[in-house]
């Protein structure tokens, strides 16, 4: 009763419009959902975000839910999830796309080769007590929780507090993110077709890292997640 009497009192704001949401909303409303830039990939063999990793990893497929571009929805979203201390919404939106793209057709986990675990780019400890969550990692979960894959936090960890890429020339971002990673625990890993998640792709040079540094573990092979698309 009370929790009625809040949300009729002090309604929650959509996100993006501003509007009061009403019952059954959460975070945005039903016509910013509608309005959602997606990317709208087909087979996640074949899409742009593939072809960032295929040349030099064992990738089965990649895609992303949103496009990102400077003042549109995909922006305001990622801002909300990881500088305005949204953790929830990192969460959600990980399900939204478990249930957009893991649906037939599709888009997201291959049949042919099922994904065994879900891993999330790891952040640095500092920065993870700066923002009190790692946001990846609440988008893995949102996946996870809606496809029954498991999430696995403790294979890789970040060992190096590298600069913001977010103003970075692409071969920047490359050697900004040489050697930030490396193996703490690899044992459910060997064999494994794993998903890797993070909130943006932009070159595509910190998940390769992450990547590149599982990549000692026998006939591991990779797919890619990022919520967000900004190229």
């Amino acid at each position: 009763f009370l929790t009625d009497l809040l949300n009729l009192l002090f309604p929650g704001q959509c996100l993006l419009c501003r509007k009061p949401l009403i019952e059954k909303e959460i975070h945005i409303c039903l016509k910013c959902l509608y309005d959602l830039p997606r990317t709208c990939f087909g087979n996640p063999e074949q899409t742009p975000v593939t072809r960032l990793f295929a040349e030099h990893l064992p990738v089965v497929g990649a895609t992303a839910l949103l496009r990102y571009k400077r003042g549109g929805y995909g922006q305001i979203l990622i801002r909300s999830l990881k500088y305005k201390g949204n953790k929830a919404l990192g969460h959600w939106l990980g399900k939204l796309a478990a249930r957009e793209l893991a649906g037939p057709p599709n888009r997201l986990f291959p049949d042919r080769d099922p994904v065994d675990l879900i891993i999330p780019v790891p952040l640095h400890p500092s920065r993870f007590r700066q923002r009190g969550y790692n946001q990846a990692e609440e988008i893995a979960a949102g996946l996870s929780e809606v496809t029954g894959i498991p999430l696995e936090t403790n294979a890789v960890c970040r060992i190096r507090k590298n600069e913001s890429q977010t103003r970075q020339q692409a071969f920047q971002r490359k050697e900004n993110v040489t050697g930030i990673f490396a193996l703490s625990d690899s044992s459910r890993l060997c064999g494994k077709h794993v998903l890797l998640v993070d909130d943006v792709i932009t070159t595509g040079s910190t998940m390769s890292s992450c990547a590149e540094t599982l990549l000692s573990i026998p006939d591991i092979r990779f797919s890619f997640f990022g919520l967000a698309l900004a190229f």
